[in-house]
């Protein structure tokens, strides 16, 4: 029975990690960062716009930061979210909690191809989930949870490359 339950626990080891990283930043939704409000419009009408077909950009408005364009994917990333919760600002939310757990797996993947051991791949996981900075900022709608995401994407397939 012991060794069922093992057994069972090391083949969903992953989906259980993600499932708690998924709880943990649903909860979070109530503390979501709206600081800086301007990036959230930004993105809330730049994904409106396509759902209405006004616009379908190849590149978005500048950021705050000034001369920084994101990319034809973040806002067609955006926009599905969005049109999923019938352009209620909270679906931008919600995708932005997608990256935050898809970044997630891929650090998983990407700590197991480099150590080949799953018990840490496990534990880097497992800290990433419960994070309280990860938590935080995956509450955040804009680059702070892409940029993870896609740079772990990026880390995944060099290293399959390399291999």
């Amino acid at each position: 029975m012991y060794s069922q339950v093992k057994q069972f626990i090391l083949k969903y080891d992953l989906v259980a990690i993600l499932f708690l990283a998924l709880s943990i930043r649903l909860v979070g939704i109530q503390h979501t960062n709206d600081v800086v409000f301007p990036e959230f419009f930004r993105d809330y009408y730049s994904a409106s716009s396509i759902i209405n077909g006004s616009s379908f950009p190849l590149h978005g408005p500048p950021s705050i930061l000034g001369g920084f364009h994101f990319g034809p994917f973040y806002y067609y990333y955006l926009t599905l979210f969005l049109w999923l919760f019938h352009l209620h600002p909270v679906g931008l939310i919600i995708g932005s909690v997608a990256a935050s757990v898809g970044s997630i797996y891929f650090l998983y993947e990407v700590v197991y191809l480099w150590f080949r051991d799953y018990s840490v791949a496990r534990v880097t996981a497992l800290l990433c989930a419960c994070s309280i900075y990860s938590v935080r900022i995956s509450n955040y709608v804009s680059n702070p949870n892409f940029l993870p995401l896609f740079s772990l994407w990026f880390f995944y397939h060099l290293t399959l490359l390399a291999d």
